[in-house]
């Protein structure tokens, strides 16, 4: 197991400098999150408060995102392993498709990563 330490946005922790288009966009986090599980890693995910202890709105936002995706698509990620291979591309032009494998006993299920409104495409083998 390897684990990837980042924070949401540029900086580790909250930067009020930083505007939307530093931190991640949920598509981003997603994509990253699937990359790295199905490279056997861990996601460490820095989530910088406010000096008053509250999450920004771009911050929950985000999270909330990730919750969703992993509420329809957690059997992706939850008690998996990875596969023989991590990651796949398609051949097919214009748009080559990117897909991450893993498996939980008898099962490979492929994600791939850049569907348009961060949807998902779970096959399960």
């Amino acid at each position: 197991k390897w684990e990837s330490c980042r924070g949401i946005g540029h900086s580790f922790g909250y930067n009020q400098l930083e505007g939307p288009t530093d931190y991640l966009s949920i598509e981003e986090l997603v994509h990253s999150f699937v990359d790295i599980v199905s490279k056997n890693g861990n996601l460490l995910l820095n989530v910088g408060p406010l000096a008053n202890g509250s999450i920004p709105l771009i911050q929950k936002e985000r999270l909330i995102g990730l919750g969703s995706w992993l509420d329809q698509n957690g059997e992706a990620i939850f008690r998996t392993r990875p596969w023989s291979f991590s990651e796949a591309e398609t051949t097919e032009q214009p748009t080559k498709i990117r897909i991450r494998f893993t498996t939980a006993a008898s099962t490979i299920t492929t994600t791939t990563t850049n569907n348009q409104n961060n949807e998902n495409m779970n096959n399960n083998n």
